[in-house]
């Protein structure tokens, strides 16, 4: 049901808005294709083919309608869905002084979007501090190096650090790109540094129908028109 109308209901309107056309258009058709000296009651071949027409035109331009008024309905609700989720992200935040790891964490893991699918969400922060744990392991790494590379003699202590440097360098790189691909598999980059969340939309995969939180907060919207 969207605003007081039910799919029953909008069917109801739209008979009763046809009956009052036929009624009104049924003079002039008959007036059209009888003679003026004939006097008759029934409809004929041709006025009954113009009258399906007709109801035809107007029955698929009724149906757009409603699906149309359906899918905005979804997704104004999918939008304030999202703006109440982040409202609770940010209480539990407060609360806890850090992100929630999922939605489960809310207790609103029972919530879905319009479309019958739970809501997607990301905690950034993982990823930033799984960088620098990585960060601080190579430091460490080098450090080791480089000290055992001192103990053992300057030029087997420089092939050393060199070989170590370059290893380290090419494990880096890698793990990089691995981070960034894993970022364009899972979602858009929507501007975010604390969390992403987002409804797949009518398709249910990642595409320009999604319904996104973008810039921290600052747009939430299609993600067609970010």
């Amino acid at each position: 049901m969207v605003q007081g109308l039910g799919r029953k209901d909008v069917y109801q309107i739209i008979q009763r808005q046809i009956l009052h056309f036929l009624y009104r258009l049924k003079t002039p058709i008959k007036s059209i294709f009888k003679a003026e000296e004939q006097d008759y009651n029934g409809f004929t071949l041709i006025e009954l083919m113009i009258v399906i027409s007709i109801l035809g035109i107007l029955a698929g331009i009724a149906i757009n309608f409603y699906l149309g008024y359906i899918e905005k309905a979804r997704i104004t609700k999918a939008i304030l869905d999202i703006h109440s989720l982040e409202k609770e992200i940010v209480k539990y935040y407060i609360d806890w002084e850090e992100l929630p790891d999922t939605l489960d964490d809310l207790d609103r893991e029972s919530l879905m979007d319009p479309w019958r699918r739970p809501y997607q969400y990301q905690k950034l922060e993982n990823i930033e501090e799984e960088d620098q744990e990585q960060g601080q392991g190579q430091g460490q790494g080098q450090g080791q190096g480089q000290g055992q590379g001192q103990g053992q003699g300057q030029g087997q202590g420089q092939g050393q650090g060199q070989g170590q440097g370059q290893g380290q360098g090419q494990g880096q790189g890698q793990e990089q790109g691995q981070g960034q691909g894993q970022g364009q598999e899972q979602g858009q980059d929507v501007g975010n540094t604390t969390f992403d969340l987002f409804s797949l939309g009518r398709d249910g995969v990642p595409s320009d129908d999604d319904i996104i939180r973008g810039d921290d907060g600052e747009y939430v919207g299609m993600a067609s028109e970010y």
